[in-house]
């Protein structure tokens, strides 16, 4: 609950921070609560995305929900149905151009085609505890030429092309020479210059250049060799082309044309809020 708490607090105050407000403002959100009671499978809600028909689908622990404005629907895994979810536990999704939404859970990769109403799963491992790439899967995302990049607990990465009909994966032991593959994925992300980036929890943060093949590595230097910089969650790009990372310790902004980074903190001065971010940020949007 701490931790939650926290996740929470930090969300908020970067929200406040981009829509410009102080904190004398009167806020000008409402919230309504969904819960158990109101059809919600389950109140650990771990991911949400919208299609084009107007749907939420929201991803908990405990099935894949889709909410229409007045009622849940709930999916769940059917042993005895091979075209029902990989698993119950969701733990990302991505709605891609052609409408098909993509889902990643502990136990395989799931696309759901709203057509036919019905999943077609990848990686699934019926009798294990994990799917068959050996962890769960983290992240999901469609870069600009539309390859969907799917992302594991493992430091796995798939990469599907449509235009192809495959799914390769992507990493090669040249690629690994970062101990890449020894750290989870947490979030991808492809600038305005076609870079992309991926963020991982505990080997610090990727960038592949589609173009010429070449990746780099940064990670935040300590003293004592371990830090929680290198733990990052979330990426987006602001409208300067800096790239804004939500971490274990906060908010990080790099400036890909200094080559610099700046972190953001939460301190106070006179009982005010003067930085953002402590602790745990898991998302960011601009």
């Amino acid at each position: 609950m701490k931790i939650r708490s926290k996740v929470f607090l930090n969300a908020f105050i970067l929200l406040l921070y981009l829509a410009g407000f102080t904190p004398a403002q009167e806020a000008p959100f409402r919230f309504k609560h969904y819960s158990i009671e109101e059809g919600l499978s389950e109140v650990n809600a771990r991911c949400i995305v919208r299609d084009e028909y107007g749907f939420l689908w929201i991803g908990t622990q405990d099935g894949l929900n889709r909410y229409d404005g007045y009622e849940f629907t709930v999916f769940r895994h059917n042993e005895n149905d091979s075209c029902s979810i990989a698993d119950n536990f969701i733990s990302a999704l991505l709605k891609d151009d052609s409408g098909r939404l993509w889902i990643g859970t502990r136990k395989g990769l799931s696309v759901f085609y709203p057509a036919k109403g019905e999943f077609e799963n990848y990686f699934c491992a019926r009798n294990k505890s994990v799917n068959e790439t050996g962890g769960g899967i983290s992240a999901i995302y469609q870069d600009s030429d539309s390859i969907i990049w799917v992302g594991f607990e493992n430091g796995k990465v798939i990469k599907f092309d449509k235009n192809k009909d495959s799914l390769n994966n992507f990493w090669t032991k040249k690629e690994n020479i970062f101990g890449f593959s020894r750290s989870g994925i947490n979030s991808i992300y492809e600038d305005s210059h076609g870079i992309l980036w991926f963020a991982t929890s505990g080997r610090g943060l990727f960038a592949f250049n589609k173009v010429n093949g070449k990746w780099e590595n940064f990670r935040h230097k300590s003293k004592t060799g371990k830090s929680y910089y290198d733990v990052l969650f979330a990426l987006t790009e602001d409208s300067k082309g800096n790239i804004i990372i939500g971490s274990f310790k906060g908010l990080v902004v790099y400036n890909p044309n200094r080559g610099n980074f700046q972190n953001y903190f939460v301190f106070k001065n006179n009982n005010r809020f003067l930085k953002i971010g402590s602790d745990i940020l898991t998302g960011v949007h601009v």
